[in-house]
């Protein structure tokens, strides 16, 4: 395993929401805010009925809509707001977003199913849809006026998230099978060399703000992780690993993912420009990252010997890129270049703008909520 000669270290926070047996974060904004999902056969949520989350220091806050019996939060901006779907009493699933105490519904017209699934700090949102549960559809929200994102020959599409400039990175079946890029209306197909790409429900694709795209493929029926950047490929792959997924990066180009060894354990790493950090929470026995925001936390969840668990882990120390950034960032200098602090966030007024740094580049649990996504609640219109 590559290390760089002073290495990060992670401390790992649990995330586990209250009477919950299941927690899942999905996206992570610069302040550190956590937005996700949680749930379980238990009381408080019978029949395994998720309910959405925004998790902030130590408190989980419950965001979900007014008459939702079902809801999932998939993306987070830096103002906090927050972008998700829900199911009411007899409805078809629809995304909402909510903004400092107030929920506004997404719902693409005469759609059957709408989904939000990432939010840019101008609260541009990015989601998918489609009629009687066929053929899939992306779309961006732009103030409730939408536009469908539609490659040629698709009949299946997945969008996974949207960044400050309105790009939109997804995955396209039935047309070039793949992974794009939606630009103002123009559509660039990202096809690594001499690899094959993975089904819809292994495609995982994250986008920063300065047009990077990160995601996995097969290469001789070896998993490995890509960086794309203005028509340039570079390969991740951890060292001794049997399998490499890379599933997000931030704005310093800092990359998370996860990988196997022969064994079949799977671990997350963090790529600081090709030196791999492990990232291994204590007593798990799976851990998968599945996002970074600029200032190098990453969330994900974990299985352990009682279930499953979200987690934030952040870092300290190093030589590196981003241990010098960090340093920086403690020293005082610079400390609004990049990012916000939490106390700049807390100080902002309610629906205030605030900063705007570039969007963290956080991403939903693509691997899991995909299927979760196009599950009907029982009782529930499809």
């Amino acid at each position: 395993m590559q290390s760089s000669k002073t290495p990060l270290t992670y401390t790992f926070t649990t995330l586990d929401a209250p009477n919950a047996t299941l927690t899942t974060p999905t996206a992570i904004n610069n302040a550190g805010e956590v937005a996700g999902y949680d749930g379980g056969m238990v009381p408080e949520h019978p029949g395994n009925v998720f309910s959405a989350f925004i998790y902030d220091n130590g408190i989980f806050t419950t965001i979900n809509p007014p008459d939702a019996t079902y809801a999932q939060a998939f993306g987070i901006n830096d103002r906090g707001s927050v972008v998700g779907e829900y199911y009411g009493v007899g409805t078809n699933a629809q995304g909402f977003m909510y903004d400092h105490g107030a929920f506004t519904t997404i719902a693409v017209p005469n759609a059957t199913f709408t989904q939000a699934m990432g939010i840019n700090n101008k609260d541009e949102i990015a989601g998918i849809y489609y009629f009687n549960n066929q053929q899939s559809y992306g779309f961006i929200d732009n103030d409730g006026t939408f536009t469908t994102i539609d490659p040629p020959g698709s009949t299946y599409v997945i969008v996974s998230g949207i960044n400050n400039h309105g790009q939109v990175v997804g995955y396209d079946v039935g047309g070039p099978p793949g992974y794009f890029v939606y630009d103002h209306g123009t559509y660039t197909y990202i096809v690594p060399p001499g690899g094959d790409i993975f089904t819809q429900n292994q495609a995982v694709g994250s986008i920063n703000n300065k047009g990077e795209v990160v995601g996995s493929h097969l290469s001789n029926s070896v998993e490995l992780g890509f960086l794309y950047d203005k028509g340039r490929f570079t390969t991740i792959a951890v060292p001794g690993a049997v399998a490499t997924n890379a599933i997000a990066l931030n704005d310093r180009g800092e990359v998370v993912g996860f990988y196997s060894d022969s064994s079949g354990v799977s671990y997350g790493f963090v790529d600081e420009h090709g030196t791999f950090i492990t990232l291994d929470a204590p007593g798990a026995t799976s851990t998968i990252p599945l996002g970074i925001n600029d200032l190098g936390e990453v969330f994900g969840y974990y299985d352990d010997a009682t279930g499953e668990h979200g987690f934030i882990a952040t870092p300290s120390g190093g030589s590196g890129h981003l241990g010098s950034y960090l340093m920086r960032e403690a020293s005082g200098l610079g400390l609004h270049d990049f990012a916000p602090t939490r106390a700049d966030h807390a100080a902002r007024p309610a629906g205030g703008s605030g900063s705007s740094p570039p969007f963290a580049g956080g991403y939903f649990d693509a691997l899991a909520s995909i299927g979760q996504a196009h599950t009907i609640p029982p009782g529930h219109i499809g």
